[in-house]
């Protein structure tokens, strides 16, 4: 059985609340960003499937997301699994980091985080940018 990724973009404005920037299928459903399976990048992203140099730890669902994120992870309720999140500005260090390692794979990883940075645009308005995201299998 495979392990999918659900990924939501999140920007904080003037306000400091998290707005979503997926928009709602259903009333009860909210797509996230599609990214295809990618073992190395979700060991990278939440130690998930993959044992990768310098991953960041999984952290659980921000206390602070947004309402649309909010259902969306009750709607997957217990299939959704190592939920996470992570700032722009922490993948952006993590790149630095995997670009100076000599560890094993580090380089191989710093691809598969910027090509997954690459798919995620955000507004230029924006205070603050982060993805929620979990996975499921």
């Amino acid at each position: 059985m495979g392990c999918d990724i659900h990924v939501f973009r999140e920007v904080q404005y003037n306000d400091n609340r998290w707005a979503c920037l997926e928009e709602m299928q259903h009333e009860y459903y909210l797509p996230g960003i599609y990214i295809p399976r990618n073992y190395m990048l979700f060991g990278l992203l939440a130690e998930v499937r993959e044992e990768v140099p310098l991953a960041f730890p999984y952290r659980g669902l921000p206390d602070d997301m947004s309402p649309e994120v909010e259902q969306a992870s009750g709607y997957m309720d217990c299939d959704g699994h190592t939920h996470s999140w992570l700032e722009l500005e922490e993948m952006k260090r993590k790149q630095t980091e995997l670009l100076l390692s000599s560890e094993p794979h580090a380089q191989e990883c710093l691809e598969h985080l910027q090509e997954f940075m690459a798919s995620l645009t955000w507004p230029d308005d924006a205070k603050n940018c982060r993805v929620v995201f979990w996975f499921d299998n």
